[in-house]
């Protein structure tokens, strides 16, 4: 995720200037990549879990997609939903990481994984009914 973010801004035109303005929160989201000297080990872990990071993976698409969509069509309240319900979710986890009883946190295996036919619904419409566009 760090490297990620990190090439996201670099990698562009503006990062020049851009970068005399990054701060303590750029910093801190992409602190975990000085974590790791050797940088083919991280790429070995991730190679051999691939399934479970590529949903993951799959999610955060997903995610910033909606969160594309939402900013283009300027829809402020679904965009204070998201950003509310990902405080709480934050919160959460804080709260049970703090308690450290992770098995009174829900089972893992009552989660439904999405289908293959979910994902490609979610991202390309494909088989799946499409969302109402939303009055301008």
């Amino acid at each position: 995720m760090a490297a990620v973010l990190a090439n996201s801004f670099i990698d562009q035109p503006g990062w020049h200037e851009a970068r005399k303005f990054a701060g303590r929160a750029f910093a801190a989201e992409t602190s975990s990549l000085a974590k790791f000297e050797e940088t083919s080990s991280l790429a070995v872990q991730a190679v051999s879990t691939s399934e479970p990071l590529m949903r993951w993976v799959d999610a955060l698409i997903s995610n910033l997609s909606d969160l594309r969509q939402l900013i283009a069509s300027k829809d402020a309240d679904n965009l204070i939903e998201v950003v509310k319900r990902a405080l709480t979710g934050r919160e959460k986890w804080i709260m049970e990481r703090n308690v450290g009883d992770w098995a009174a946190v829900e089972d893992p295996s009552k989660v439904e994984l999405p289908t293959i036919k979910d994902i490609f619904a979610r991202m390309f419409s494909f088989g799946g009914e499409r969302k109402p566009k939303r009055p301008k």
